[in-house]
């Protein structure tokens, strides 16, 4: 299949269900509340993090079975059965951060009363999925290593739109209890998971030679994940963390003002992110295995793609911020939302942008790069919120999220094009 298919691919796997949330979200608001609610979309952030608790073992796994595709089957085997019996470790430890540091997290929260028992029953749920995550992120760096991108955006396709519609199902004809619908998200992840093992198998069903893990393999992708774990767990923290300070400094029950706009333009990275993970594996491939000529076309074609299709996307979105939520969410809402959302169109341009020279940079083995450009925004970034969300509330928060993410993606374009050997050795 070509990049095109791929990307194709990989805009439905996350695009449809963001179109399912637009129907479900207003559902969920009203059976909820609003404080119920953005708990809710906190405890589907701490889901997601976690999904890259896998250490960079899921992304490193896509990178080592790209370029060793040309082996023969049992090599690749040895490699899977490396990353995915880390990512296994790694889920658990994960799991069991969350589940002692869930009393915690309440208090920091700033929960209501009302609200403190389901929402840290939802936390010890949410923790139980942990393993599973980081075990499906594995999955799918394998799937994504074969360029089978089909597959493994089917099946992320059916986990956002369980995403969405089983907490939908649960309130409807169950209960308007947090703690139901985040069983319904455990439920669905275990599901997914067992899903992608079946998919995964069929690589190797026919595969001579005995099952091993080999722990110089393991250590050939630790070695790649170490410096991505870095941007694994900052980059995340700094997309979504703050609607915890916003949640610690200013309520929760003013948090689904912020994160109702920022989840929605967060979901526009569906087209970046499949035209870089479409990249990505084949510019591993062709580092190990062809020249560089290929691999510069491809770069370049990538980012003039994404800021051809991103451009007009953030300037309508800008544009028509409070017509569109007063449609979908009513007045009281996008008034107090619409600000949120133009600032925010703003951030995610620059933020489309950047996925492409953080993906090419990925693929030479360049994660120490990337990985230092994200401890640095992170020291600059969080004080900056915190002095924004006190001087100027919700606002503040989406200015100081978009000046982040511009310094994003002028650091990675700086570094890229000050050492021409990024491009030489793509």
């Amino acid at each position: 299949m070509s990049l095109k298919s791929h990307s194709i691919w990989n805009i439905a796997g996350t695009g449809l269900p963001m179109l399912i949330g637009l129907f479900s979200i207003p559902l969920l608001i009203g059976h909820l509340g609003l404080e119920a609610f953005g708990l809710l979309t906190i405890i589907w952030t701490i889901i997601g993090y976690f999904s890259l608790f896998d250490f960079g073992l899921g992304r490193a796994l896509t990178q080592q079975i790209s370029a060793s595709r040309s082996q023969d089957n049992a090599n690749l085997l040895n490699i899977s059965v490396a990353g995915l019996t880390g990512t296994l470790v790694l889920g658990l430890m994960g799991g069991l951060l969350l589940f002692i540091g869930a009393k915690v997290l309440i208090y920091q929260l700033n929960v209501s009363q009302l609200l403190v028992d389901d929402a840290y029953a939802a936390l010890i749920l949410a923790a139980l999925s942990i393993p599973m995550v980081t075990v499906t992120s594995g999955l799918r760096g394998i799937l994504e290593g074969f360029e089978n991108f089909k597959t493994s955006n089917l099946l992320r396709l059916l986990l956002g739109s369980l995403n969405f519609l089983l907490p939908v199902v649960v309130v409807l004809f169950i209960g308007s209890s947090l703690m139901l619908v985040v069983w319904s998200l455990v439920l669905s992840r275990l599901l997914v998971m067992l899903l992608h093992v079946f998919a995964v198998r069929g690589y190797f069903s026919h595969t001579a030679g005995k099952l091993a893990i080999r722990f110089s393999e393991m250590k050939k992708l630790f070695t790649f994940g170490l410096w991505m774990t870095i941007s694994n767990l900052i980059g995340p923290l700094m997309v979504y963390g703050d609607r915890f300070f916003i949640s610690s400094i200013l309520g929760a029950g003013v948090v689904a003002f912020y994160t109702v706009p920022q989840d929605f333009v967060v979901r526009l990275l569906i087209i970046p992110a499949a035209i870089s993970t479409a990249l990505f594996p084949r510019l591993a491939y062709v580092h190990a295995n062809e020249g560089t000529k290929q691999a510069m076309q491809l770069f370049r074609k990538g980012l003039k793609t994404t800021a051809l299709i991103m451009a007009p996307i953030c300037l309508l979105l800008g544009l028509l911020s409070f017509p569109g939520l007063e449609l979908w969410l009513g007045e009281k809402f996008a008034r107090e939302s619409w600000p949120v959302l133009s600032i925010l169109a703003v951030g995610i341009f620059f933020n489309s942008l950047a996925h492409i020279p953080f993906a090419a940079l990925q693929a030479a083995g360049m994660v120490r790069t990337t990985s230092l450009i994200h401890l640095v925004e992170f020291i600059i970034y969080f004080p900056m919120l915190i002095l924004f969300l006190h001087s100027h509330g919700i606002v503040g928060a989406a200015i100081a999220w978009s000046v982040r993410t511009l310094l994003d993606f002028v650091a990675l374009q700086y570094f890229a094009l000050k050492n021409q050997r990024t491009y030489a050795t793509i």
